[in-house]
């Protein structure tokens, strides 16, 4: 009865702040025959599960019956009853949907392995795409420097050329001068 009064007040409190004494006997009374109802059924329920997995189409269950007159050993042996078995077991009723489940388990788990393969490859791309644009901007620098170099150079050459020329007028004059 205390167990069955605490379940109810747990609920109370969790549904909407209500105390269990603050309440009139008739309500009390009623929300007991209903969390006893809900357990009853609950208690039920939790049996025809065990039931259901004791139920359950398995070699062993198959092997120990009493309707079946083979061994494990035997079952193991004979490929054609062993495969028969095999695919029985694969098409029974899955009352709890376990080959279902493991099924989307593993679908869930191959698209968990697809996203992390594309995520690595879009951070790969990203990675790629700023060395890139950073290659590119290191080159612009570059040809900018080498432009400017090669402006300098031209300069300079003009300045020897001028230089060459006017040592050469010099010499020339200074040759006449001599003469």
């Amino acid at each position: 009865m205390d167990c069955l009064k605490e379940k109810v007040q747990e609920k109370l409190l969790q549904i909407n702040k209500i105390s269990f004494d603050d309440l009139d006997l008739k309500t009390k009374e009623r929300l007991m025959e209903v969390e006893r109802f809900i357990q009853e059924r609950e208690k039920e329920a939790e049996e025809l599960i065990r039931r259901i997995q004791e139920l359950k189409i398995t070699k062993t269950s198959i092997t120990n019956s009493n309707s079946t007159h083979f061994t494990r050993k035997t079952l193991y042996n004979d490929l054609i009853l062993n495969e028969y078995v095999n695919y029985s077991i694969e098409k029974s009723e899955g009352y709890f949907n376990e080959g279902k489940i493991k099924r989307l388990q593993q679908q869930i788990n191959d698209i968990k392995n697809q996203y992390n393969k594309v995520l690595s490859h879009i951070t790969k791309s990203t990675v790629l795409e700023l060395q890139v644009e950073k290659l590119k901007e290191e080159l612009e620098y570059m040809l900018s420097k080498n432009d400017k170099l090669h402006e300098l150079i031209v300069e300079k050459d003009v300045t020897i050329r001028v230089l060459k020329e006017k040592t050469r007028s010099d010499n020339i004059s200074r040759l006449q001068k001599k003469k």
